[in-house]
């Protein structure tokens, strides 16, 4: 009990104030005798409500990152089967090059409904705190703090990501069909009105995710991101005359070399950024690739990004590891491998922050998450 409350004196049951961040895992009381836990035991009530909720954080951990998993190698099949089966196809007409997108439509589908159900206001953590937060003050009493740090931000980001992802992939493929000299020059400008809108749009939402994961200490999604935008850009400066409507666009009244210009230095941003994140690095072949393009290159073929299908499925068995989990400084989980105890210390993959530890002392900042470890072991996973 001590772990999470402060006694007025230690022989005493008093309670003068909670603690925020509890020095111990809360676990349910058990009866010595029949070991029945006490989950309507008024004395262990606030421990109980902790342990039942820090529960269902993890099982909305594990949901959502599985099913993450899932929509990201559907997104990845996806690209795939676009890459192999363009140079067969051919865009007769509207209808059949709409239909070479049916899974498209549907994936989106999918990910648009699963990024609603993982944003913030969705989460254990968030809806339990809203609650208690309307009864005290229906009770003129103060709310406990708000702890950002147990609000899951990584899923909604990483879905968002895979939406602007899902929204490039379908323009390049467009853009190098309607190149195809057997593509009716009707359909051609239908399609090349089609990738101005969807550039035009992915840009935009791809800025305001960008300046999330930078909010949120993301780093490795938000270079993902810029490459996407840069790969966006591109296709919404060399179809700009396709918008010219009235309607407005993300680069409208813009100068085309500026543009450009600004497009490169934001890569080159992420390139020095690649040498201060290990997880960063694998995407310098992608970074060069997306300046040469917004150089003035072509699209030969939607980028298969292999790189970075190795890191979703290593993301796949994230939580399957075999060493003691913890959490370095801004909240994002890394395992520790062999005994499990830190020896040495390193980056967080994630933001940089120092990780690990020295002689079985974990480095500031950084703490266990041994709950975790319980669940995954009780799912057998």
């Amino acid at each position: 009990m001590a772990d999470f409350f402060e006694f007025e004196s230690p022989e005493g049951w008093k309670i003068t104030r909670r603690y925020l961040q509890e020095s111990s895992t809360p676990k349910i009381p058990r009866c010595p005798d029949c070991r029945a836990p006490h989950t309507t035991s008024a004395r262990y009530n606030e421990v109980v409500k902790k342990a039942q909720l820090q529960n269902a954080i993890r099982q909305f951990t594990l949901a959502s990152n599985d099913r993450l998993i899932e929509l990201v190698r559907k997104v990845n099949l996806l690209q795939d089967t676009l890459d192999s089966s363009r140079d067969a196809f051919r865009a007769t007409d509207r209808k059949k090059l709409f239909g070479r997108y049916k899974t498209f439509n549907s994936i989106k589908s999918t990910l648009m409904a699963y990024n609603k159900q993982v944003i913030v206001d969705e989460q254990p953590y968030q809806r339990v705190y809203e609650l208690a937060a309307f009864a005290c003050r229906n009770f003129n009493l103060s709310p406990e703090d708000y702890n950002p740090s147990v609000v899951q931000y990584r899923f909604g980001i990483e879905g968002a990501y895979q939406e602007v992802r899902l929204t490039s992939i379908r323009a390049c493929d467009m853009d190098i069909i309607a190149g195809g000299a057997s593509v009716p020059d009707q359909l051609r400008k239908v399609i090349w009105r089609k990738i101005a809108m969807d550039a035009n749009e992915g840009v935009s939402n791809g800025r305001k995710l960008v300046d999330i994961c930078r909010e949120r200490k993301q780093q490795l999604i938000e270079i993902q991101t810029r490459i996407v935008v840069a790969r966006l850009m591109a296709l919404a400066i060399k179809h700009r005359d396709e918008t010219k409507d009235g309607n407005s666009t993300a680069i409208e009244g813009r100068d085309v070399a500026e543009l450009i210009a600004e497009t490169v230095e934001d890569l080159e941003e992420c390139l020095g950024i690649c040498e201060l994140i290990p997880s960063c690095r694998r995407l310098r072949g992608d970074i060069e690739e997306a300046i040469r393009v917004i150089q003035g290159g072509t699209f030969y073929s939607v980028v298969t990004d292999r790189e970075m299908k190795q890191i979703y499925e290593a993301m796949a068995n994230e939580f399957r590891g075999t060493g003691h989990w913890y959490v370095c400084p801004n909240g994002h989980q890394f395992t520790v491998g062999e005994c499990g105890m830190p020896m040495v210390t390193g980056a967080c993959n994630e933001c940089g922050a120092q990780i690990g530890g020295q002689d079985h002392r974990s480095a500031a900042g950084v703490r266990a998450d041994t709950t975790l470890e319980v669940r995954m072991r009780g799912m057998r996973v």
